[in-house]
């Protein structure tokens, strides 16, 4: 069975319980280690092209604001992980 990938950010609200598709990433097919940036106002994750069973080979990390119309490919790697202040990135 192949997993049912979808290149979208959705938004989970806890009372009452709503999903709400932020924006989709038609550009990268697996995205994971999805982080919140420290103001609150982007999100971090990583991001492969392939869905092929490549897995992450190639990987970018990735910001993107929350309404998806700024969106910056920072470096290669995964698991990115900002500094409070804003200013570091370690992955």
């Amino acid at each position: 069975i192949k997993p049912n990938y979808v290149p979208a950010l959705f938004e989970l609200q806890l009372d009452p319980p709503t999903w709400t598709k932020r924006f989709e990433i038609p550009e990268f097919k697996i995205c994971g280690s999805l982080k919140m940036a420290p103001d609150g106002e982007a999100v971090l994750f990583d991001g492969a092209q392939s869905s092929d069973g490549a897995g992450m080979a190639g990987a970018r990390i990735l910001r993107y604001s929350l309404d998806g119309q700024t969106r910056r490919e920072l470096c290669k790697g995964t698991m990115p992980t900002l500094s409070p202040d804003d200013k570091r990135l370690a992955y």
